[in-house]
């Protein structure tokens, strides 16, 4: 597991990042890449959100990985948004609640602003996927098979 690159139109794959969660079954990884710099990939997992600085060179297991999250851990879903805006949650444990944090990509250490709402906090859902439209709506799809709506989320 990780993540890995193609190159020669996928005829040959490298492995750029082993995730230290590895062998976590519950393990699950997203990626988005920067708008406007392909070398640059966002991954949330399980140990939090990082960014890769050097993907498109990287050799094996030796990409250039920053944790930008903290001390916040546990992530999940992840998108990026207008104005160098990124999102992303954490997941339901039994001794938290989940919750939606923003920040800004492009800072070396973004400041996180906890912008998840009553509904994602009441009923501990578990954010699949999101979206982030331009005029700053977050569309968050969870595991129960409902969208929830963050108006405002820029």
């Amino acid at each position: 597991t990780g993540v890995w690159r193609g190159d020669n139109y996928g005829a040959n794959w490298t492995r750029i990042y082993a995730s230290p969660s590895a062998t976590n079954a519950e393990t699950v990884g997203y990626l988005r890449t920067h708008p406007s710099d392909l070398k640059v990939l966002f991954i949330s997992d399980t140990n939090g959100v990082h960014r890769i600085t050097n993907a498109n060179t990287a050799t094996q297991d030796a990409a250039t990985v920053t944790k930008i999250s903290g001390t916040i851990a546990n992530t999940g879903a992840m998108t990026l948004g207008a104005n160098n805006t990124i999102f992303f949650t954490t997941k339901p444990t039994s001794s938290s609640r989940p919750t939606v944090y923003r920040g800004n990509y492009s800072d070396t250490q973004p400041n996180w602003t906890d912008i998840g709402s009553d509904y994602v906090k009441a009923y501990a859902i578990r954010v699949i996927t999101m979206a982030a439209s331009p005029n700053g709506t977050l569309y968050l799809s969870t595991n129960n098979n409902s969208t929830a709506v963050l108006d405002g989320a820029y």
